[in-house]
């Protein structure tokens, strides 16, 4: 019922046509597929994984390195010679979030790896190794500054000690490793590659800073009710993002520096429901609201079961889904891949009993086999392919406009639509830099595709750009309207209203800092 409340509505929007970015569609319609599949494919083995010992290990031990490299990368120390293999991640040293990029979803995961530690921890007679193993998770979690990710821990914690039987004791010991971590946070804080740079858990915590949230949330409301039955299309808010601004600061213009500074927040809602609502409609916010409360339903049937194994893998599958769904109530994580696939797997050990019998194995079924290995299949390769060819043209996008390898990589990856929305943005963004006006012109339609997958500053400077360089005054003024009226705070918005007053008129070369 799940599956078909959320494919129905992405089924009658390809349909339809009129979807801004279809094959965006497309591709959230393959992340459901893969939730699905995972889910089905494990069926009551997910709840042996969850609750064995081994995985607990693997957790702690990719938690721990996962912190170590966010560690080297915020302060520059490469593991290795040749670390440039992972360019992107070397780039982005931002608050200690390491390989996952942006500090929310470092935040979620190091979550998911205290939880199966400290179960463990106050389970077993000898504890110490595994709340030493929790604490450089811990210290990397507090260093993200994270607020919804500190949170969540609170709240998966208080989750642990209520089905515990030795509360204070496991209490005191949460404490102290917290405390612990806390010191070793402080302590990466104070060095002066960091201080001013990154805001303290601490500092983020009193300047509350939720109007951001308030301002994406009231946009996507307002998406909804515009489109109620079917949604915007799924993952289609980025289509929308920038024209949707206006309305709402036109009756809200509290919200003028926050839309002025966010840029690209307005790319996913930060709340589950409210994503599901705009993008999917009443079909897909169903979906979800019911996903949450049968979730709930479980989780607090297992809170009422006192004489639960901490460790039992339903536990574990009960507390990482909730901790999963609640972080989705304010962050974009759960629209990441990894995470749907965890909260697939973490909902097959919740919901699918496992199977204790010594009875004979089920028969062997050919055909069910391949009812689930040949869409799985489908999939990976999909991905496989999706990643290759973005990576391929990420490599390129640093060569000439004119190098034989720019041309392939990066002409294959816009002409492939898994790719197209980077692989466009490196382009146009070559052009720009190595200052190409005919090239710009020629690549009009280009432009327009960008832009109609992803609305933001960046992509309506493009558009700006191009109607100047075309000398088309009537596209040039709307979209600089747009701007100025979407951005009114933003540094380039008072720029962009002296040069239409005056600058435009006398033949003054625009700048609009690309």
């Amino acid at each position: 019922m799940f599956l078909l409340l959320l494919l129905l509505p992405i089924a009658v929007q390809l349909a339809g046509g009129d979807l801004r970015n279809p094959w965006r569609t497309f591709q959230m319609a393959l992340y459901v597929c893969s939730a699905w599949l995972v889910y089905r494919m494990s069926g009551s083995t997910a709840g042996r994984l969850l609750g064995s010992h081994s995985w607990s290990l693997l957790l702690g031990i990719t938690g721990n390195i996962a912190v170590l490299f966010a560690v080297l990368q915020q302060f520059h120390l490469p593991l290795f010679s040749g670390f440039e293999v992972f360019p992107i991640w070397q780039a982005f040293p931002v608050a200690f979030a390491g390989m996952h990029i942006q500090q929310n979803m470092q935040g979620l995961f190091l979550v998911l790896v205290c939880m199966p530690l400290w179960a463990r921890a106050m389970s077993e007679t000898k504890a110490w190794p595994w709340w030493l193993a929790s604490l450089l998770p811990c210290a990397g979690l507090l260093a993200t500054s994270s607020r919804g990710s500190a949170l969540v821990l609170l709240v998966g914690a208080a989750m642990l000690l209520w089905i515990s039987t030795s509360r204070l004791g496991a209490a005191l010991r949460m404490v102290g490793v917290l405390l612990l971590a806390g010191a070793i946070s402080h302590y990466w804080h104070m060095y002066p590659e960091i201080t001013g740079l990154e805001a303290t858990l601490t500092e983020r915590m009193a300047s509350v800073g939720m109007q951001g949230r308030f301002f994406v949330w009231e946009m996507c409301w307002r998406l909804f009710l515009e489109h109620p039955w079917l949604g915007i299309g799924a993952g289609n808010l980025m289509s929308y993002g920038t024209e949707a601004i206006p309305v709402l600061l036109s009756s809200h213009p509290e919200y003028a520096a926050v839309a002025s500074v966010m840029i690209g927040g307005h790319a996913n809602a930060h709340n589950l429901i409210l994503q599901f609502l705009m993008e999917w409609g009443v079909l897909g916010g169903a979906a979800i609201i019911g996903l949450i409360g049968f979730v709930a339903w479980r989780v607090i049937g297992l809170l009422h079961s006192r004489s639960t194994d901490l460790c039992e893998g339903r536990v574990q599958a009960g507390i990482g889904s909730a901790m999963m769904l609640l972080h989705g109530m304010f962050s974009v994580s759960m629209m990441q891949g990894y995470f749907v696939v965890l909260l697939a797997l973490y909902s097959a050990a919740l919901f699918v009993p496992v199977n204790v019998s010594s009875g004979p194995s089920p028969r062997f079924s050919l055909s069910r086999l391949l009812i689930l290995m040949i869409p799985a299949l489908f999939v990976i390769w999909n991905w496989q392919l999706f990643v290759t060819r973005e990576w391929r043209a990420e490599d390129a996008a640093n060569l000439s406009i004119d190098d034989a390898a720019f041309a392939r990589d990066v002409g294959a990856a816009v002409d492939n639509p898994w790719s197209s929305r980077a692989a466009l943005q490196w382009y146009i963004g070559r052009m720009v830099w190595e200052h190409e006006p005919a090239r710009i012109v020629a690549s009009e339609n280009f432009i327009y595709r960008y832009w109609m997958m992803h609305q933001g500053t960046l992509s309506l400077r493009y558009l700006i750009l191009l109607a100047h360089l075309k000398d088309d005054t009537y596209a040039e003024r709307r979209w600089s309207a747009l701007f100025m009226a979407a951005y009114p705070e933003h540094r380039l918005s008072p720029y962009l209203k002296e040069h239409l007053a005056h600058g435009h008129a006398e033949g003054e070369a625009i700048d609009l800092g690309l």
